[in-house]
């Protein structure tokens, strides 16, 4: 048990002195934070900067550490990384030159730690610091409003998933693209709050965490990647005629969609696995200085270096947000060549509107992303605030895009009524009274719109035939059903 003291305390025991203080008494030192009996004989190392000092510094030690209610404690040690070795000056302050940190003598202890080095696999002692840093109201402020807004993206988006679940007409190709990329950023979302709210200590749940967190976020990123590529494919036979098929049936789409889950989930997994790899592999496998180590669960749960972050976290962002950039520049070439055929204007025009609505979808996680990256390389902090506010709302404003807009409000009202109407037995619903037993020219349109997705009518953009008119099958002697996953380029519904 490690004794706390005020800082007045401290002063009132050493007027005017250089003092030092041991956070275990004497004889103990520490052991997974707990005070332990010791043969070990404990005395400050002295530097100017991170120079060693040769030469003696009258100094008094005292024993246990700074009340740190008004503040948060931090922890530095070389074993965490060289940016985190502390460094006590000649005038008993602790200096930490890797991040640019001084503090005064009566805000932290300093202490003997045994603990097991995973790359040497074998027990090790370092010297480790517990440190005071004082509250900072304005960061305090930001992070509880972060919290509140990642606490209402996690609720948006389990709602979310929860209504595309149960709304069959929403789970087509797109909407399930949809639903995989909302559920990775729900998990990293939930997570990140558990974390906040729980504060895990360093230790295995830790690092478990942030590898989780980490998986969550990449997907995240690479179903966003996989959206970009579909709505190119879905829009790319309006111009290119070589890509023009009939419409894909069930099977189709199923493997369709297997192919892109393998994708989406299957990268970020096997880069999770190198993550846990360089994170874990001990010097025997890769020496020191070879890669830039994840620093995952060393000085929080997530990665711990900027290097770290920038070789495993931002590099991917930026290369997956340029590929998407690419999609959407194709995407928008690919109307604008659509808009000189007059043949397909009425389906462009009705593409751009599903377009517009996928647009914005990425506009907000792309410019969340790039903005997450650059606020670590670029001051001052408060510039970022506004961006920090989108980036925790991502999920209330994906509600808000998909959820809102009356496609699916009317989606979701028809669902109600089928549930109101039938329950959820499905042998109820399968011959339902239908008065569309005769069809007519006009009637195609109500019945390829069960071909639609969001408001496309995806069988005509795949297919880039002319729309055919009530008086194109006038001339049938019996009108049929439009069945879209029957029609052909000759004869598309």
């Amino acid at each position: 048990m490690i004794e706390e003291s005020t800082a007045e305390e401290f002063e009132a025991q050493c007027p005017g002195e250089v003092c030092i203080q041991k956070c275990c008494a004497a004889g103990f030192h520490l052991f997974n934070t707990t005070c332990i009996p010791t043969q070990l004989q404990w005395e400050p190392t002295f530097y100017e900067g991170d120079d060693l000092f040769i030469g003696e510094v009258a100094h008094t030690v005292l024993y246990g550490k700074t009340n740190c209610e008004d503040g948060e404690t931090f922890i530095f040690s070389e074993r965490l990384g060289e940016l985190d070795a502390p460094y006590v000056q000649t005038n008993g302050k602790l200096h930490v030159t890797g991040l640019n940190l001084t503090f005064e003598a009566h805000q932290c202890c300093l202490e003997y730690e045994t603990y097991y080095n995973l790359k040497t696999q074998r027990n090790d002692i370092a010297e480790i610091a517990f440190c005071c840093f004082p509250y900072d109201k304005e960061a305090g402020i930001m992070a509880a409003v972060n919290n509140v807004l990642l606490t209402l993206s996690a609720i948006c988006l389990f709602v979310m998933l929860a209504i595309y679940m149960l709304v069959p007409d929403l789970r087509n190709i797109h909407g399930k693209c949809l639903m995989s990329h909302a559920a990775a950023l729900f998990v990293a979302f939930f997570l990140t709050v558990y974390n906040q709210f729980a504060r895990i200590p360093l230790g295995d749940s830790c690092e478990a965490l942030g590898m989780l967190l980490y998986y969550s976020f990449i997907a995240a990123l690479f179903w966003l990647n996989v959206m970009s590529f579909d709505i190119w494919w879905t829009f790319a036979p309006l111009v290119f005629r070589h890509l023009r098929t009939q419409p894909p049936s069930e099977r189709s789409l199923r493997h369709r969609f297997i192919r892109h889950s393998l994708y989406a989930w299957g990268v970020p997994l096997v880069m999770t696995g190198l993550l846990a790899f360089f994170n874990y592999a001990p010097t025997s496998v890769i020496p020191d200085g070879t890669i830039v180590r994840p620093g995952i669960g060393e000085r929080q749960c997530f990665l711990s270096t900027p290097e770290g972050e920038l070789y495993y976290f931002y590099i991917p962002i930026f290369i997956v947000t340029g590929v998407n950039i690419i999609f959407f520049i194709a995407t928008a070439w690919t109307l604008y060549k659509a808009e000189q055929n007059s043949r397909i204007l009425q389906r462009k025009r009705t593409a751009r509107d599903r377009l517009k609505v996928y647009v914005n979808l990425f506009i907000i996680m792309e410019v969340s992303w790039i903005a997450e990256c650059l606020s670590t390389q670029i001051e001052p902090k408060q510039l970022w605030y506004f961006t920090d506010i989108i980036n925790a709302s991502q999920g209330t404003l994906i509600f808000l895009l998909f959820i809102v807009r009356s496609s699916t409000r009317r989606a979701i009202k028809n669902r109600f009524l089928e549930l109101t109407k039938y329950g959820f037995n499905p042998s109820a619903r399968k011959n339902p009274p239908s008065s569309r037993t005769k069809t007519t020219g006009s009637g195609n349109s109500g019945a390829s719109r069960s071909a639609q997705s969001d408001g496309i009518p995806m069988t005509d953009v795949q297919q880039g035939g002319a729309v055919k008119t009530g008086e194109a099958n006038s001339d049938n002697s019996k009108a049929t059903p439009c069945n879209p996953d029957k029609s052909t380029h000759d004869n598309p519904c």
